[in-house]
């Protein structure tokens, strides 16, 4: 068995990652129908077999041991000082652990890239497999009439998905992972898989997503006519102004329905600009704030986090962090994503990619005014593989072909 998983293991790695959107789009249906979290045991099994793996395989040295034991020990004091000395409960716990698995599955794919068992076009490769996936599980139950709205009147489609909020920050990875293909592979496929995951995002409709597509298609522009021959350009030119001309009348309602949603939201907020633009978020901040100040233990509080006194999330994903882990947990969080970025500026030279960049800055923004990424697992899980991606992954053109260097 171990011989078959050694000599198979990146095919397995890549189908296990590549169906999540089936895993998560068949989760949604069950816990609406209130069933027990399909989407939470996969991930769970993934994660143990590839822990489990790397521990027979012994691939796990020192170092990156003593890293987990310390963050799982911070951790481990954390719940226990919250829920036993200061009244926590365990309603919450869920959060901070799928933060910890989210920072598993990195260490994970770090050990494995580096014993090379994985490599830059495996992320690759499971992000190309994961967006065909994504447009099937979205596309097809909306074609055939199925699916859940997000908001009253119909408004916003989010398949069978459970959590629209993932979701979005899903299709925005995806999506600029189609504009990166585009600027290199000038392919109706990958035209095709632009348009399409374009269109997606136009059905679900949110502010953060059309943002995210707009600020992608300026970028996109840019880098495209920088690199391209005229003919090309013109030909660009000519097939995004059919596009536009015919999908005018859907851009239209969309617009229409996005405008009404946030109308209502505007007088709902007592037409408040900020409560509007963060979706109300700014009255989670402030109960979660009065926790922590109103308790006699704030001084502890502020160092390792309140959230196990309550069972919400502000959805802004830092101030998440820093409630219920405190300012260690918060600072550790902040070396996270800079040691990402840092690690990937050099790819994103070699490749010449202006995209990649601004998706992984876009995530980072969204990730604090919209949330529901590092402290959750579904999109979670995306974003460390795109971190992965961007870590491991350029492309070189040598003779009009291209190949991974990882």
């Amino acid at each position: 068995m171990i011989k078959i998983i050694n000599e198979n293991f990146e095919r397995i790695f890549i189908l296990l990652f590549s169906i999540l959107p089936i895993i998560d789009s068949i989760n949604g249906i069950l816990v609406q129908n209130n069933f027990i979290s399909f989407g939470m045991i996969y991930k769970g099994l993934v994660i143990g077999f590839l822990i489990i793996y790397l521990m027979y395989s012994k691939k796990i040295n020192k170092k990156t041991f003593q890293i987990v034991a310390m963050v799982l020990g911070y951790i481990g004091i954390v719940m226990a000082v919250n829920v036993l000395l200061l009244g926590g409960t365990f309603i919450s716990l869920s959060f901070p652990i799928k933060l910890l698995i989210n920072f598993l599955l990195f260490i994970t794919f770090l050990v494995l890239t580096r014993h090379k068992l994985i490599n830059g076009n495996t992320f690759y490769r499971i992000l190309n497999n994961s967006t065909n996936l994504m447009l099937i599980c979205f596309l097809l139950p909306y074609i055939f009439g199925l699916g859940n709205s997000i908001y009253s009147g119909n408004l916003g489609y989010k398949g069978f998905f459970f959590s629209q909020n993932e979701l979005n920050a899903i299709l925005i990875i995806l999506f600029y992972f189609c504009l990166y293909k585009v600027t290199k592979t000038l392919e109706w496929k990958s035209i095709g898989q632009l348009l399409a995951m374009t269109v997606s995002i136009l059905l679900m409709s949110t502010k953060s997503s059309l943002i995210a597509v707009a600020v992608g298609y300026i970028f996109f522009l840019i880098e495209f006519y920088k690199k391209k021959d005229i003919k090309t350009k013109r030909r660009m030119l000519i097939l995004l102004t059919i596009i536009l001309i015919g999908s005018s009348g859907f851009i239209k309602k969309v617009t229409q329905a996005l405008f009404a949603r946030q109308s209502s939201l505007f007088s709902m907020y007592d037409n408040s600009l900020l409560d509007t633009l963060l979706s109300g978020r700014t009255f989670n901040l402030v109960n979660a704030w009065e926790v922590l100040t109103e308790s006699p233990y704030r001084i502890v509080h502020f160092f390792i986090g309140n959230g196990f006194i309550s069972d919400y999330l502000i959805e802004m994903d830092f101030l998440d962090v820093f409630f219920y882990l405190g300012k260690v947990g918060l600072i550790a969080v902040i070396i996270f994503l800079g040691y990402v970025f840092f690690n990937s500026v050099e790819n994103f030279k070699q490749d010449n990619s202006v995209i990649r960049a601004v998706c992984f800055i876009m995530m980072i923004a969204f990730m604090n005014l919209t949330g529901h990424i590092l402290l959750v697992s579904t999109s979670g899980w995306y974003f460390i593989i795109l971190c992965s991606f961007n870590m491991t992954y350029n492309i070189q053109k040598n003779g009009g072909n291209y190949e991974t260097n990882s």
